[in-house]
Parts: structure tokens; sequence; C-alpha cells
């Protein structure tokens, strides 16, 4: 009956080390080492891929490189199209390849920042949205109908709605609701949109 009791102290210890060994090939300390060490070779490996992601950035902000811009993109650039959100442009420009892409997430990340990708239709979207529930209600059904688009079904009903637009969007900023700068965002944005669809 000695046998079947359980074992204490320095048995059960032996007993935990002798399945270690067994599993392992080893004993337990050398298996304990194994683990500390491999985890000192991740810290390693880690510290000098961002000392790399670092000096990588460094060269990239710093040495000469060209930018490339796309025939597409031209008259963005020269100034030539009136609906091309320029900030947008820029930004693309800017944090432009593989490279540019890390150094978007590392400038974000020294701001306290995350990066969200939003498609710039949607971004068009809520600027319309917002511009619109500050001017006034008609402004916003009007919007709506635009964003909508499937209630629009010719040229005289896009023309309508312009004219419809322009006559609340300067009544609203006379009431001093939008300002002149919001009030052409409006007509052209709204102008862009329907002419998308």
């Amino acid at each position: 009956s000695k046998e079947s009791l359980p074992e204490t102290g320095a048995n059960c210890n032996s007993n935990k080390d002798n399945i270690v060994e067994r599993a392992t090939g080893g004993n337990h300390d050398d298996h304990v080492r194994e683990i500390t060490t491999n985890r000192r070779r991740k810290r390693r490996r880690q510290h000098s891929e961002r000392l790399q992601t670092k000096q990588l950035l460094a060269e990239f902000q710093n040495a000469p490189h060209s930018l490339r811009i796309p025939a597409s993109q031209v008259s963005s650039v020269c100034g030539l199209h009136p609906f091309t959100n320029l900030p947008r442009l820029l930004f693309d420009f800017v944090y432009q390849s593989h490279l540019g892409q890390r150094l978007l997430q590392a400038d974000a990340k020294a701001l306290g920042l995350s990066v969200v990708m939003v498609d710039e239709t949607t971004h068009e979207r809520e600027l319309l949205r917002n511009i619109a529930s500050k001017a006034s209600e008609p402004t916003k059904k009007l919007i709506e109908r635009v964003i909508d688009r499937k209630s629009i079904r010719s040229v005289d009903q896009v023309q309508s709605l312009q004219k419809q637009l322009l006559v609340h969007a300067e009544q609203a900023q006379k009431d001093g609701n939008i300002t002149k700068q919001q009030t052409k965002d409006l007509l052209s944005l709204s102008r862009g949109h329907v002419s998308k669809g």
C-alpha cells in the first residue's frame, strides 16, 4: 500500500525531470536553457529587424529618389483637374512604395495615431453629408439624392438638382451656416459625384 500513496518532495521533482528528460532527450535544466536561449535569439532578431527598419527609413527619407506620377494623375498634379483631392494626392506621393508605407506606419506611431484607409468615394460622401447637414434640411435631402443616384435618370434631372443645390447652398452661406469654401466644395463634389454615376 506504500506504493499507492502519491510521491512527495524530491521524488516528485525527480519524476518531473525524468518525464522531461524522456520527452526531450535531455534533462530538465538543458530544456530550460534551450528555451531561454531561443527567447534571447528571438529578442535579438526582433531588435536587429527594428534597427534595420529604422536605418532603411532614414535612408529612404534622406536619399534622393524619383517620384512616380501616373499619366492619369499628371493633370491633377498640374492643377488642371478641378475635382482632385490634393491633400490625398500629396499623401499618396509622399508615402509611395513599400518603404513609403513603412514610413507612414512609423510616422503614425510617432504621432500616436493609427492608420485607417478609406476609399475616396466614401470620404467624399462623408464630406458632402457633413457640409449639407450644416447648411439646411433641404440641402441635406438634395445631397442624399445625389449620393443615392438611383432617382437621377436624365441630364435634365442632374441640371435641376445642381440649380437647386446652388440656390440652397448660397442661401445657407448668406445665413452664415456654411463658409464660401464649403459652398464651393459642396457644389464641386456633388457635381463630380453625379457625373461619376
